[in-house]
């Protein structure tokens, strides 16, 4: 039937169907063929825009990285010429002088400096070893002349940590303070920290 049709056409409506056939033939081949391929390819575009999401995560976590960086070595280069806030033990009766010399200073009675125990810590594996001294130090005086004292040992080049205080007012005037006080001063040994 259908070649009866193609033979009763002329040559040129025989070259149009033949055209129009392969048309349809090759159209019919992209869509089987290209058609999975384009689905892969969209699926990849998602999967290349997921990968670029994390790789601009990952850019500024390094940017971050990189700004802390050189805030710390900043730091560093700056820590390096401050003094050391460890005590080297040898020199740990001059501190105990100026302290007291500081509350003399300040208008306070020193009663008593009284070394209590050092117990020592470790920094780290293989580095020197830091022991915390425990000087008890009793005062009298101006609550205001206290709080400065407390003030400068807070604000001074050394590290000093406060253990323990008790204050007891007097219940007549001049209304001075007596004060407990005992402060954990580092103190290493070596030349190194002095």
């Amino acid at each position: 039937m259908i070649l009866e049709y193609l033979l009763k056409r002329s040559r040129r409506d025989r070259l149009i169907l033949a055209g129009a056939a392969l048309a349809v033939i090759l159209l019919a081949g992209y869509v089987v063929a290209v058609g999975p391929s384009l689905a892969s390819l969209s699926g990849a575009r998602s999967d290349l825009e997921t990968v670029q999401a994390g790789l601009d995560l990952q850019r500024r976590q390094l940017d971050w990285l990189r700004t802390e960086t050189e805030a710390r070595q900043k730091t560093l280069a700056q820590l390096q010429d401050a003094p050391c806030p460890w005590i080297s033990a040898d020199k740990v009766d001059g501190v105990l002088e100026e302290l007291q010399k500081a509350a003399a200073d300040l208008g306070l009675t020193v009663r008593a400096v009284i070394r209590e125990h050092s117990e020592p810590v470790r920094i780290k594996e293989g580095e020197t070893q830091v022991a915390l001294l425990a000087v008890r130090m009793e005062l009298s005086g101006p609550y205001a002349s206290v709080a400065e004292l407390l003030r400068r040992l807070g604000k001074g080049p050394m590290a000093v940590g406060l253990q323990e205080l008790s204050i007891k007012s007097a219940d007549e005037p001049p209304y001075d303070v007596e004060v407990a006080l005992v402060v954990r001063l580092p103190v290493v040994e070596g030349a190194k920290h002095a």
